[in-house]
C-alpha cells in the first residue's frame, strides 16, 4: 500500500496538467488571502505592490515544495518515509477501534444486511404468491 501511494504522488507531481490545476487552487487562494487577510492589509505596502509579492511568493514555495516532495519520493528514504507513514496511519486507524467497537461495527451491519435480504425475501414471496410456479423447462398453456 506504501509503494502504491509513493507511485500515486511521484505521477500526481509529475502530470503537468493536474500540476498547472493545482496552481489554478493556488492562485485562487492567494487572491482571496490577500483580499481577507488582516495582516496583509496592515502592511503600508500599496496594492499594487503587495498582490505581485504574495502571489510570486506563493508560487515559489508551491513549486518548490512540489520539487522537493517529487525528488524526496524518488529516493529509498523517501519511499520509506512514506511507508511509513503510510503504515503509522493503518495502524492509528485500526487502534483508534477497539475491539467491542469492532465487534459491535461487525454485528450492527451482519443484522442490517441479515434485514435487508429478509425484506427482499418477503417482497419477492408476495410477488410469486398469487401466481403458480412455471417451469422454464415444460411449456404451460395459458388459456
Amino acid at each position: 500500500m506504501a509503494e502504491q501511494l509513493a507511485d500515486q504522488l511521484r505521477s500526481v507531481l509529475g502530470n503537468q496538467r493536474l500540476r498547472e490545476e493545482a496552481r489554478r487552487f493556488l492562485n485562487a487562494n492567494l487572491e482571496q488571502s490577500i483580499e481577507s487577510a488582516a495582516t496583509l492589509r496592515r502592511l503600508p505596502v500599496p496594492d499594487a505592490l503587495l498582490r505581485p509579492v504574495v502571489m510570486a511568493t506563493g508560487q515559489a514555495l508551491f513549486d518548490a515544495f512540489a520539487e522537493t516532495l517529487g525528488a524526496t519520493l524518488a529516493s529509498q528514504e523517501g519511499h520509506d518515509a512514506v511507508r511509513s507513514m503510510a503504515r503509522d496511519a493503518v495502524d492509528g486507524v485500526v487502534a483508534g477501534i477497539t475491539e467491542g467497537e469492532l465487534e459491535q461495527l461487525i454485528r450492527q451491519a451482519s443484522i442490517e444486511v441479515i434485514e435487508q435480504v429478509k425484506e427482499t425475501v418477503a417482497v419477492r414471496k408476495w410477488m410469486d404468491g398469487d401466481q403458480p410456479r412455471r417451469s422454464l423447462l415444460r411449456r404451460e398453456r395459458l388459456e
